[in-house]
């Protein structure tokens, strides 16, 4: 088209057309119970929704699962991961030898570049003591650090959490990091970072980390036992032991 010409072409580009993909299947555990699921997935955009059934479903750890849950997300087309799965319980029921637990709300799991991030806005009721826990919008975020040595692995991973705990017959706890808990590459404890949980009444406790040594980590713990600002009563030092991830 000529600089300054007023034509314009009658062409355009066209999106290419969307493809649904749904999926339908039943899977048997062996021990009698099922799961079934449907999911639809736009393998365009990479948009997917569904919902999973469970039917007295047989866990790993030996539980047995019964109800619905619904799923969406997007699925990152061009880097082959998810990046975000948002799951909605209908309920589902967890059952445990005598323990029974129902569970009700939604979960949010997103990824962002090096960062990831777990949102719970749950129900948790003891069908026993008709007791429950809410989770309200508790919140776990992960982020990598720098890969200084270029192993492709980052040299370690900062991780925060805030969020409120309603416990039956006590009330909430409001729970926080001051401090990101830090683990270097390769290990399943914290080198540093502070947890602090603040009851309904003003009171709260602290967590700290301790580094003493590289092969011996530790903690101490705080509470405010008065109300007034401040920490008055302290533990001696917890060490734990650096518990290497094997290969």
């Amino acid at each position: 088209m000529p600089a300054g010409s007023s034509v314009r072409s009658n062409s355009s580009t066209r999106a290419l057309p969307m493809t649904v993909v749904t999926i339908d299947n039943t899977i048997f555990d062996g021990s009698g119970g099922s799961m079934s699921f449907t999911l639809s997935a736009d393998d365009q955009t990479g948009d997917f929704t569904g919902t999973f059934r469970f039917d007295n479903w047989h866990g790993d750890g030996g539980g047995v699962i019964s109800g619905l849950a619904s799923v969406s997300g997007t699925f990152d087309m061009t880097g082959g991961s998810f990046a975000h799965i948002s799951f909605s319980f209908n309920p589902i029921t967890m059952v445990d030898g005598t323990d029974s637990v129902t569970v009700y709300g939604t979960l949010d799991l997103s990824v962002n570049g090096p960062s990831a991030s777990a949102s719970m806005n749950v129900y948790l009721r003891n069908n026993t003591s008709r007791e429950t826990v809410w989770i309200d919008h508790y919140t776990l975020n992960v982020t990598d650090g720098p890969d200084g040595d270029f192993d492709g692995d980052p040299d370690y991973v900062d991780a925060t959490v805030s969020g409120r705990i309603y416990l039956p017959n006590h009330g909430y706890v409001d729970v926080s990091t001051a401090a990101p808990f830090r683990y270097s590459s390769g290990f399943t404890l914290p080198a540093s970072g502070v947890l602090v949980v603040t009851g309904s009444g003003g009171r709260s406790a602290r967590l700290t980390v301790i580094d003493a040594v590289p092969e011996s980590w530790g903690y101490y713990v705080e509470a405010d036992v008065d109300g007034i600002p401040g920490y008055e009563w302290r533990s001696i030092d917890h060490p734990w032991t650096r518990i290497p991830v094997l290969p």
